[in-house]
């Protein structure tokens, strides 16, 4: 892990950060920088797992669009990053990890239990 991915994932004011996140069936490793489903890993982007790493923190609670352009490398860039991530997402089954809403928030699609 690079100094810049430690930066990001201490952003939020945590001072330890806890060895797996989970959002539904995806469970997130900082140690690797992605996430898996079971035995299988998504390969995730460092801005994609920053993301879903934020997303994991506070399940079914949304981020603003000013809060998801800047972590997704500007609003230029942030669609191409969602779009991608939704994919990959999709294509392991989770396609309610994410939600998007029309104000262009974020949404964990799991609410916490």
């Amino acid at each position: 892990m690079t100094f810049l991915h430690t930066v990001q994932l201490f952003a939020d004011g945590e001072t330890v950060l806890p060895r797996f996140r989970h959002i539904g069936d995806l469970t997130l490793e900082p140690m690797h920088h992605d996430g898996r489903m079971e035995d299988l890993w998504l390969h995730l982007e460092p801005d994609e797992f920053a993301l879903l790493w934020r997303l994991a923190r506070q399940p079914g609670r949304c981020m603003p669009a000013e809060a998801v352009g800047p972590l997704l490398g500007g609003q230029a860039h942030g669609p191409v990053v969602l779009v991608k991530l939704h994919i990959k997402l999709s294509a392991h089954g989770l396609d309610d990890v994410l939600i998007h809403n029309c104000d262009a928030s974020v949404c964990s699609g799991i609410a916490p239990t």
